[in-house]
């Protein structure tokens, strides 16, 4: 199963028909199962929806309006598989500026069936500033997962944080691992570090190959793409 996340880089008020091209290319061209965006706007999503047959789409906004500022943490998975259960929550507890996050950030969350196989999958986009607010969003994070511990899954997204910090090896523990841990090459342009974005994975899922793609100019983001197999 091959399995992409990227970071598309809201940039709605200078959208170009060149990024919404480029973006359409690199899916007929990677012809992944699945896709988890983050910093996808409204207008690129509905793009997505009308050039693109062989998938669908989920995933609700954070602030579920049309606006500039509005972004979806959306999925996009082929059609041959079976959508179980979808939803969007919030990482906050009562306040969309809770932990002093800048927005109010969400969670994707996808249940899936793919030849009698059951999985699920968590896509995500945490706080760019403070490692407090992270930490907090962490937490929340894992208090879904909790619920559904028997199921194998996959998490994905902008961590806005690299593979040593703290927040991130509480978070993995002893149950979850980054699929990407060996990585040196950054996946956010211009800035040199370890990767921020992640694919982590449950145990009973082994990762084949993982790789950023370095090629693809689109966001200020490379994608990660990584071939996933469900143990039986």
């Amino acid at each position: 199963m091959k399995i992409v996340t990227f970071n598309l880089q809201n940039d709605l008020i200078k959208e170009t028909i060149d990024k919404k091209e480029l973006l359409i290319n690199f899916i007929k061209v990677e012809n992944p199962d699945i896709i988890c965006f983050q910093e996808l706007n409204f207008k690129l999503k509905k793009y997505i929806e009308e050039n693109i047959q062989n998938y669908i789409i989920v995933g609700t906004s954070r602030y579920q309006t049309n606006s500039f500022i509005d972004e979806y943490n959306s999925i996009l998975i082929k059609k041959d598989i079976d959508l179980l259960e979808t939803k969007t929550f919030p990482l906050y507890k009562r306040f969309k500026h809770d932990f002093f996050s800048v927005f109010p950030r969400i969670c994707t969350y996808i249940k899936l069936k793919k030849a009698n196989q059951t999985f699920q999958i968590y896509n995500t986009h945490l706080d760019h500033l403070f490692n407090y607010t992270r930490k907090h969003q962490l937490q929340i994070l894992k208090k879904h997962l909790k619920h559904h511990e028997d199921i194998p899954t996959i998490i994905t997204g902008d961590f806005n944080m690299t593979k040593n910090n703290p927040n991130l090896e509480n978070f993995l523990e002893s149950k979850l691992i980054n699929t990407g841990s060996s990585l040196t090459k950054s996946t956010l342009k211009y800035i040199h570090h370890l990767p921020i974005d992640f694919i982590i994975t449950s145990k009973n899922i082994k990762c084949q190959s993982i790789k950023i793609d370095q090629n693809t100019h689109i966001s200020d983001h490379y994608p990660l793409i990584a071939h996933l197999k469900l143990n039986s």
